[in-house]
């Protein structure tokens, strides 16, 4: 047993072995990105919580109640007699708008608890456009029609708390307040909104007018903001001074433009991509089918352009990569310059490469990610070149190790900053390791090694390393 631990055979198997138990400090480095992670997702829900949430407006829309009434007879058990019964059934319709136009600003800021740093926004909202009730006709056609009730406008919103006015309506010219509440009984934006009564549309003669509407929303809200406009043309327009916006939703923005100042986006659909007026009317008619209504949104995120958590754990997956391409070329210096490393050297310096990813996390939490990414990296390779300079018995080799090493970090960060190209430079990095390894080792002959003194390394030379530890 002894002689095959004290073998080349042995001591590279136990290498392997090493290799594969540093998953656990590499394990638990990872479960630290996603605890800090974490806290800044609880960070998040506490200022959303006190700010308003992510937002999403929906409408407006027109509900038109109505009411079915009937007489039946009904053959009453007890007595044996025919017994008259009236019979009501309420009833509502949705009609979108025919034509809207919305055109937003945000405004956004970064609140912040402790080192972490959530945006948030203050956006307004002007919206304007025109409607017609000319599809109430066809209820009245419906068997058992009795009347409509008062029509009402409503603007559905996730997060009700995050109004900064006090909405007015302004129809024909008229103006009238927006009252608390959306359409009871409907999952639209969670049951939260505004709606406002619209009596002077009751009569017919107001249902073949064409009737024109605006109102003025100021809405708080937490990285997102979407819009479902329900309208039969619709065209939407947000501009704000977020650099790094992201657009969401279901429809793209047709115009976009992004710059440093801030970000410009126009949407503009029709109901022949949206299908808009049947998804309301499903939505209305039974509140369990209003998934498709939430989804057909636009609208945009305001993200970070840097997330140090994401990028950490992104480069903590090369980590098992690296310490077994260091491990190879320690190896492949050993049977070069026929020096012995102790197994216990090889754990100090893939613990070191280790800690490149932990100094990488905690540095990145204060200062810019290029800069924490350099700190850490001139930390570890510094470690790595004066601990190399002993193990491999010359300030040359170590050096060199230490050169090897800055480089697998240099690409390792092209690597991180175009994740499109990711997979290619990991191919290439391997190929030019292979490839240079291979240069490397062109004149080795065939071998049976067995131990150390087949390369010429004396008991008295092998443990000279093995006393540096």
């Amino acid at each position: 047993m002894m002689s095959f631990i004290n073998s080349l055979a042995g001591k590279y198997s136990l290498i392997g072995a090493i290799t594969l138990v540093l998953l656990i400090p590499i394990a638990m480095i990872e479960q630290k990105i996603d605890e800090r992670a974490g806290f800044q997702q609880q960070v998040k829900e506490e200022i959303s919580n006190g700010w308003a949430g992510e937002q999403k407006i929906v409408g407006p829309y027109l509900i038109v109640p109505f009411l079915l009434e009937w007489d039946s007879v009904v053959r009453d058990k007890s007595t044996g007699r025919n017994v008259a019964h009236h019979n009501t059934e309420p009833g509502r319709v949705a009609l979108a708008m025919e034509s809207l136009e919305l055109q937003g600003s945000v405004q956004s800021d970064l609140r912040y608890r402790g080192i972490y740093s959530v945006p948030v926004f203050t956006a307004e909202l002007r919206f304007s456009g025109t409607m017609n009730l000319r599809e109430v006709e066809q209820i009245k056609e419906q068997q058992h029609f009795s009347r409509f009730g008062e029509p009402y406008l409503v603007v559905g919103v996730t997060d009700q708390r995050g109004f900064a006015n006090q909405p007015e309506l302004i129809l024909n010219g008229n103006a009238d307040p927006f009252l608390p509440g959306g359409m009871q009984g409907v999952t639209i934006s969670n049951r939260s909104g505004i709606r406002v009564e619209l009596p002077e549309l009751l009569t017919e003669e107001a249902w073949f007018q064409l009737h024109r509407f605006e109102f003025l929303i100021k809405i708080r809200g937490t990285e997102i903001l979407s819009i479902v406009p329900t309208a039969r043309q619709a065209k939407v327009s947000l501009t704000g001074d977020w650099p790094h916006p992201k657009f969401i939703g279901q429809y793209l923005p047709n115009q976009r433009s992004v710059e440093e100042k801030g970000f410009q986006s126009q949407w503009q659909i029709s109901e022949i991509g949206t299908n808009i007026r049947r998804i309301l009317q499903m939505c209305v008619a039974n509140d369990t089918e209003c998934q498709l209504l939430q989804d057909a949104s636009m609208g945009m995120e305001l993200i970070e352009p840097v997330n140090v958590y994401s990028k950490s754990k992104r480069a903590l997956k090369y980590a098992i990569l690296f310490i077994a391409l260091s491990f190879a070329g320690f190896i492949l210096s050993e049977l070069l310059s026929h020096v012995n490393i102790h197994t216990v050297q090889y754990i100090f310096v893939g613990l070191a490469i280790a800690m490149f990813y932990l100094l990488l996390l905690s540095l990145s939490e204060h200062l810019p990610f290029s800069m924490a990414y350099a700190l850490s990296t001139f930390c570890c390779v510094s470690l790595l070149t004066s601990y190399g300079k002993y193990l491999l018995g010359s300030l040359r080799n170590g050096v060199i190790s230490g050169a090897t090493t800055a480089g697998f970090y240099a690409v390792l960060y092209v690597i991180l900053h175009s994740e499109d190209y990711a997979l290619l430079m990991g191919s290439l990095l391997l190929l030019i390791v292979l490839a240079v390894m291979m240069f490397v080792t062109r004149d080795m002959r065939e071998l049976q090694l067995t131990s150390w003194a087949d390369w010429g390394v004396s008991d008295e030379t092998s443990g000279t390393a093995d006393q540096q530890v």
